[in-house]
């Protein structure tokens, strides 16, 4: 009776176990087959161009910004991006679109605003996958 209840239970617990591999192989083939559709992102691609946060300590990670009209940065609230960061003045920065290209620009900061590493002296045309850098947060240009 004791060997009855014994082999019932490593079936069950074998049934169980397989259960839980055939969850995990089914999430991670979601996730890899999203990645492959979405990109690193996660999102799917759009036209509109957008700024991801990547890090910041005012603004969470992740956090996608529209940037399909003017849109300006800074540590007044009043900015479409407030940045409670000393490093980051009242109107730091904006991101315009022009002839269909998308620009950066320094509102006369200063410290300045860093594309892919290099500090910008006038409007910069920004692309796909640029890295910006203003004050203590980095955000990345996506489509």
């Amino acid at each position: 009776m004791f060997s009855l209840i014994q082999l019932s239970l490593k079936i069950v617990f074998l049934a169980l176990m397989y259960l839980f591999l055939y969850i995990l192989v089914k999430g991670i083939y979601k996730d890899l087959k999203a990645y492959q559709t979405n990109g690193p992102t996660g999102r799917k691609p759009s036209k509109n161009p957008h700024l991801v946060v990547l890090e910041s300590p005012s603004v969470k990670a992740g956090r996608v910004f529209s940037l399909a009209h003017e849109f300006i940065i800074g540590r007044s609230p009043e900015n479409n991006l407030f940045l409670k960061d000393v490093f980051v003045s009242k109107h730091h920065g904006r991101i315009y679109k022009r002839g269909g290209k998308m620009f950066i620009e320094d509102l006369n900061s200063s410290n300045g605003i860093f594309l892919n590493g290099e500090k910008i002296t006038a409007p910069s045309r920004i692309k796909v996958g640029d890295k910006v850098k203003i004050g203590q947060s980095t955000f990345e240009f996506v489509e």
